[in-house]
């Protein structure tokens, strides 16, 4: 995973305007547990039907966003909110 350093600082959440990071290694792997489980939705209510290479996560916690061969994917209806999430944030 290689998003560009100067990208990652200005990127922000495209409804909050929280700034992200990278999801960390063990919590990525927990998402992609509970996504494997069938667990985990976008925002706009769908299911989320693949593993995530890496992912990005709101400064609050709230929100992960999929990065997929190094391009983030920041659309509103794909956040996946974590509230309902045991173990994530």
């Amino acid at each position: 995973m290689a998003i560009d350093p100067r990208l990652l600082e200005i990127l922000v959440c495209p409804d909050t305007r929280r700034p992200v990071a990278m999801l960390d290694a063990d919590r990525l792997e927990r998402l992609n547990a509970l996504i494997a489980a069938g667990g985990v939705r976008y925002r706009n209510g769908e299911a989320v039907d693949h593993a995530f290479e890496a992912a990005l996560i709101t400064d609050d916690g709230a929100t992960i966003y999929e990065v997929r061969q190094d391009i983030p994917i920041m659309l509103v209806e794909k956040g996946v909110p974590t509230a309902d999430l045991d173990g994530l944030p």
